[in-house]
């Protein structure tokens, strides 16, 4: 009768443990594609980025006429690419739409075709976000640090810090997940550099998929829920420095941002 019970006893213990394991996977399967779910591709139809442009030579703002636009397909080595547009009159000399370069995405990184040349380069690499990388541009190293929850117009939005290998305190970079590299070009395969396609850096002010919600923008101040429906008028004449963090008053010298503008004191 004992004997009995016993495995009786053990066959309930082994089929409710493997109900448990079962539980577990699933839900670790349901938690791994929430966390795919999550990820906000950059390359997508219709999106677009307001930049402004600054002089370090005269020090002071140009004008925030940098529009970059994702508009429209193109096939490249057999390989399916959408086309960026930018406008920058001071640049092209019209406000027209200027072909730009092209951009594909695939298991989170994305490459670029430049304008007028043939090979393809990796631009932005956001796969792995829990992992510290080290990428290489034109044999240049420089190292992905693992995302981070910034404060962001999107909930659980991943930011990028990109530093230099040599001294990892020195920022190079910060990449916000749909929105790029919102420190220079994002569109620059020199974004290392200055900003060598115009001559003269610009930044990122805003970032708008699609449907005309915000992914990205400099002057807003606060964390929602969801994606922020666009705001034509911008009030916010707080002054932040470039990490976002918003400052008492205008620095004795250095670079502050007011009004999603970028001004120098020297």
């Amino acid at each position: 009768m004992n004997s009995i019970l016993n495995i009786t006893i053990k066959e309930t213990v082994l089929r409710n443990s493997a109900i448990l394991l079962f539980f577990i996977l699933g839900c670790m399967n349901i938690m791994a594609q929430e966390v795919d779910d999550e990820y906000i591709p950059f390359v997508e139809e219709g999106k677009v980025w307001n930049c402004n442009a600054f002089s370090p030579v005269y020090g002071s703002l140009i004008d925030t006429d940098v529009i970059f636009r994702i508009s429209g397909d193109t096939l490249i080595n057999e390989n399916a690419y959408k086309k960026v547009y930018c406008r920058f009159d001071k640049y092209f000399g019209s406000e027209e739409q200027q072909y730009y370069c092209a951009v594909r995405e695939e298991d989170c990184r994305v490459f670029i075709i430049e304008f007028g040349k043939a090979i393809e380069k990796l631009l932005y690499d956001f796969s792995n976000p829990q992992e510290k990388k080290t990428l290489l541009y034109d044999e240049r190293a420089i190292i992905r640090f693992p995302g981070h929850r910034a404060k962001s117009i999107i909930e659980n939005q991943l930011a990028f810090s990109l530093r230099n290998p040599i001294n990892e305190e020195m920022l190079i970079c910060v990449w916000h997940e749909g929105a790029g590299n919102i420190y220079t070009n994002p569109f620059g395969f020199e974004f290392i550099d200055e900003d060598a396609t115009f001559g003269f850096p610009i930044s990122v002010l805003s970032c708008i998929n699609g449907e005309e919600k915000y992914l990205y923008d400099r002057t807003w101040n606060s964390v929602p829920n969801s994606i922020q429906e666009i705001n034509k008028e911008s009030n916010d004449s707080n002054i932040y420095d470039f990490q976002g963090r918003r400052l008492s008053d205008k620095p004795d010298k250095g670079l502050y941002i007011q009004n999603g503008k970028k001004y120098v004191v020297k």
